[in-house]
């Protein structure tokens, strides 16, 4: 019957307590499971004598009643909103280091990034161009999310070549021609007829503007499966797509050259790992300093066995004028690969590097090794 009656607090107290604690990382092991259920009785026997006995049967006018639990609060929550938005979040609020690591991810924001997802620019309005931006428009990145992540990386290699580069992308898109992707992603049991309307409008332009450079940037993995097709009812299967992604891309790559454009292959970044996230705020969260290596889970062997990797050293034999960059050689070294810059994390989401990291990956494979933006050297 009493734990009846203090049902309410009860029920109103076991969610923060757990939940504080699942956030601190404590194990439910039976110990910290009693202490929990200990502090959840002690908390809501508390609210039950001070705060649900005492106001169980206060009577107030309808007006006083909603000034107290309508009006006041709501003006409340709208100013904290308001300052918790103009603010970015607060990120002092857990320390000195988010508030920083926020400050180092905000110098380095590339705000129009975003807008140019999705074929929306012929490079007329300048907001999708990278690079030297007082040169003509004379190259292209097109890809899907991932060349979107690229903006720093090619940006810093455009101005040191001082040339402009338009970048075009379509989120979960690979960017060859007279291909479909069948039951891809959000298209179930369909095409997914905007990516392919999108790539046909791509190398028109490549054809039209006769470009210095194409540069195809993508999650090169993420297309090793069966969804490619050529037609819809075309059989499907991992074999027949890997055929069909190698038929597409030698065209694109005839298309390229034909128009007198170098072809570029941007190949992935190392893949996030699982539990980067996780990991990588968990230090901030708990207040303690990040170990170095603490989010590298994984030993890193290079990637010569991939399926893509293997193509691309046939397709580089049959076009030696493709040129191919591989973020991964300034990013891995020795095994390790960085998943923090002088811990400001490398990844933004699930998979995708920050603008913070894609600037600082094309300073540094300027200085590692020579512009491939600049001719003359293959």
């Amino acid at each position: 019957v009493f734990i009846g009656t203090i049902s309410y607090s009860l029920y109103l107290w076991h969610w923060p307590v757990f939940a504080v604690g699942h956030y601190m990382d404590i194990q439910p092991t039976v110990s910290s499971m009693c202490i929990s259920f200990a502090i959840v009785f002690l908390l809501s026997l508390l609210s039950y004598y001070a705060v649900e006995k005492r106001f169980r049967k206060v009577r107030l006018s309808f007006k006083k009643t909603a000034l107290m639990l309508f009006v006041l609060p709501a003006v409340l929550f709208s100013g904290l909103f308001t300052i918790a938005l103009k603010l970015d979040g607060m990120p002092i609020r857990f320390g000195s280091e988010l508030a920083k690591i926020t400050r180092a991810l905000k110098s380095e924001e590339a705000p129009e990034r975003q807008s140019c997802l999705g074929f929306n620019s012929n490079g007329a309005d300048k907001k999708c161009i990278v690079g030297d931006t007082t040169a003509q428009t004379n190259s292209i990145l097109i890809g899907d999310s991932f060349s979107n992540q690229y903006w720093g990386l090619v940006d810093i290699l455009a101005k040191n070549a001082e040339i402009s580069v338009l970048t075009q992308g379509t989120s979960s898109c690979l960017a060859l021609p007279e291909i479909y992707l069948f039951d891809w992603w959000n298209f179930k049991n369909t095409v997914y007829s905007e990516c392919h309307d999108n790539v046909k409008k791509y190398y028109d332009l490549i054809k039209q503007n006769h470009y210095k450079f194409v540069l195809i940037g993508q999650m090169w993995s993420n297309y090793e499966a069966d969804n490619v097709i050529n037609e819809v009812g075309d059989t499907r299967s991992v074999e027949l797509s890997r055929a069909r992604i190698e038929k597409a891309f030698e065209k694109a790559l005839n298309i390229i050259i034909d128009s007198g454009a170098t072809p570029i292959i941007i190949k992935a970044t190392y893949v996030m790992p699982t539990q980067f996230m996780e990991c990588f705020y968990s230090h901030i969260k708990l207040r303690r300093d990040l170990k170095p290596g603490e989010c590298q889970f994984e030993q890193w062997n290079g990637d010569s066995s991939d399926w893509f990797s293997r193509l691309f050293v046939t397709l580089k034999d049959k076009y030696p004028s493709l040129v191919i960059v591989d973020p991964k050689d300034v990013q891995c070294v020795s095994g390790s690969c960085m998943t923090d810059i002088g811990g400001v994390p490398v990844y933004r989401d699930v998979g995708h590097i920050t603008d913070f990291a894609s600037f600082h990956f094309g300073e540094m494979y300027l200085k590692k090794f020579q512009n491939p933006l600049i001719l003359n050297h293959h």
